[in-house]
């Protein structure tokens, strides 16, 4: 009879234990551009276009509708994506990055690019340092060419002092990264 309650009682906690598959999907016009899983225990903000200040503040610039979010108790990662209007190519999207690179960090320098396949489509991706709020920080960008053409660009920026575990949240992002609807 103990073992029948030990397993009973192991079988009402196992759900507990188990993890959650947030996907949210990037949609526009009724047409899913993509989608992927939300970490668990991070806070996913989206909504319509925004104004972001630069990382030392000044002048917010108007960005399209965009999904971001961070670890929620832990505020030295966050992580965005969007599909900015209009920028259609991988190469027109590196020509948006340099108008809009002062608001992922000052200062950025970039250490490494790489192309790769990302959901099977064509990526650049862009990694380098700088600082926000005062602290040293790296990010990662990355341009992901959509079917359309449109593309996706998902950014990173991760303070120095960050948790270990939040590189592994931040891959399992961009692992389960689809194209599409």
């Amino acid at each position: 009879m103990k073992m029948l309650s030990l397993v009973i009682a192991i079988l009402i906690a196992a759900p507990l234990q188990s993890f959650a598959e947030a996907r949210v999907s990037f949609s526009e016009t009724g047409r899913t551009l993509f989608s992927f899983e939300v970490p668990d225990f991070w806070t996913l903000k989206a909504g319509g276009e925004r104004q972001l200040s630069l990382p030392e503040g000044g002048e917010p610039r108007g960005v399209p509708q965009i999904l971001s979010m961070h670890p929620t108790v832990d505020p030295t990662v966050w992580m965005a994506f969007y599909a900015p209007p209009g920028v259609t190519t991988l190469a027109e999207g590196r020509e948006y990055l340099s108008e809009i690179g002062q608001f992922i960090a000052n200062a950025p320098q970039v250490v490494e690019e790489q192309s790769r396949a990302i959901a099977g489509r064509p990526s650049q991706v862009i990694r380098g340092t700088g600082t926000a709020r005062g602290k040293d920080v790296q990010f990662t960008v990355t341009l992901i060419g959509l079917p359309g053409p449109r593309i996706a660009i998902g950014a990173v920026v991760i303070e120095e002092g960050a948790p270990e575990g939040v590189y592994e949240a931040v891959n399992d992002v961009f692992s389960s990264f689809k194209a599409g609807g």
